[in-house]
């Protein structure tokens, strides 16, 4: 006897991002799955029409949720995401929608979050979407965003270890292996809920030497606001310093004997590995790969032989950098922008990854479908002229990381100390 095995695709719209999940399993189970998940969202359906309304995020909700889930959990373990997303993602009172089908199209996808914002802020949708073409002017016209924000479990690429096809090596099942968990972004910089399927245990280790210095960049930051890697909170030793946080910040200085004016004149913790800021651009292109749908990659060959050291470049886009004084995040987020095939005259890929208070708003470099490199001072500003929508309320420094030579890095640190504090210092040195 032949079963039917039926794939299904769920949306779940929120103003906080968009929840995606797909289902695989028989068409009468899945028949039982779709009317109770119906019932649950008070989605309405009848021939070619489809009636769905938004759902408030309370406690009444959440405990038919909750049932719903414990009913299907042991033969779909995948909704158990559902939870996740309720309890820790979407704010109490935060209504979602849900969409049975993928929308490709982006006024439709616009016009969900329209709705949503208009109920929230007791406006029309007229008033939204004004607003909103105030802020964003025509960027989205061209471009589509997909947002991973690392509060909530999500794994890019196929399920099927033996459909698997590696993204960096073109290597597939059995003659390459993907026994590994591969994290879409490095687990040291905080990422706990982000992996790429499609990236091969061979590529997953070669790839480490270029990311220990995308974390040595890190290194301070994560030690200063408790910032969790595979092995908790890391204690830093520089050349000059060792950092822990384990009970309250204590930095040790090696060199105070020889730099008494570091309170005066700031601390300069320099970092014990040398790094090469080349290398940076390449793991923030990593990092985008591993999260690009992958109907993108053919046309990233080149950018993945530059990762891989099979091409060389001496000279790359700009990359601009925002740190934050005020705010940081402990789950890294990647935004990618993705362009229009037919516009040519803005990058094909643009992301903005923020990692604790640093962000980095990148062009994802080498793609065939770029006439430019954007490297051309006129081509970078007249591209970074388009994102001023979203970029103009941050202050940037745009930043040349083309240097492939490892070098010392360091970080510059000024403390507002008490007057009598400073004194007792002077006399301890």
């Amino acid at each position: 006897m032949s079963i039917n095995i039926v794939n299904h695709d769920f949306y779940f719209h929120s103003l906080y991002g968009v929840l995606k999940f797909s289902i695989r399993t028989s068409s009468s189970n899945a028949d039982e799955f779709i009317n109770d998940l119906f019932q649950l969202y008070r989605v309405q359906f009848s021939i070619n029409i489809i009636n769905t309304i938004p759902i408030k995020n309370e406690d009444v909700f959440r405990k038919e949720l909750s049932a719903f889930v414990k009913k299907y959990r042991e033969k779909l373990p995948i909704i158990n995401q559902l939870n996740t997303f309720y309890e820790k993602v979407l704010p109490e009172g935060e209504e979602s929608i849900l969409i049975p089908f993928k929308t490709t199209d982006k006024k439709f996808d616009r016009w969900i979050y329209f709705s949503l914002q208009s109920r929230k802020e007791g406006k029309s949708v007229a008033e939204i979407e004004k607003e909103f073409s105030r802020k964003y002017g025509t960027l989205l016209n061209r471009y589509s965003i997909d947002i991973f924000d690392g509060t909530s479990k999500t794994t890019v690429g196929e399920i099927n270890k033996s459909n698997r096809v590696c993204r960096f090596c073109k290597g597939s099942f059995p003659d390459v292996t993907f026994k590994k968990k591969a994290h879409a972004i490095s687990e040291a910089l905080g990422n706990s809920l982000l992996f790429c399927n499609e990236e091969c245990d061979s590529c997953n280790e070669s790839f480490t030497a270029i990311e220990q210095d995308i974390i040595t960049y890190f290194d301070v930051y994560r030690a200063f606001l408790s910032i969790k890697g595979k092995e908790g909170v890391p204690t830093i030793t520089g050349k000059n310093y060792v950092l822990a946080n384990s009970e309250g910040i204590q930095i040790n200085l090696l060199d105070v004997i020889k730099r008494p004016d570091y309170f005066e004149k700031g601390l300069r913790l320099v970092s014990r590995e040398k790094v090469s800021v080349q290398n940076i651009y390449k793991v923030l292109s990593k990092f985008a790969l591993s999260l690009l749908d992958y109907k993108y990659i053919s046309e990233f060959e080149d950018t993945i032989k530059w990762i891989r050291g099979e091409m060389e470049y001496e000279e790359l886009p700009l990359i601009a950098v925002h740190t934050s004084t005020k705010e940081y995040l402990k789950n890294p987020c990647m935004t990618i922008y993705k362009r229009d095939v037919f516009a040519t005259n803005t990058p094909r890929i643009v992301c903005e990854f923020t990692c604790i208070n640093i962000t980095f708003f990148f062009i994802l470099p080498f793609s065939k479908k770029d006439k430019k490199f954007f490297i051309d001072k006129v081509e970078y500003d007249k591209y970074w002229e388009y994102f001023k929508p979203i970029t103009k309320k941050m202050k940037w420094n745009q930043e040349d990381f083309s240097n492939s030579t490892k070098k010392d890095f360091v970080v510059k640190m000024k403390f507002s100390l008490p007057k009598e504090l400073k004194q007792k210092i002077k006399k301890y040195q």
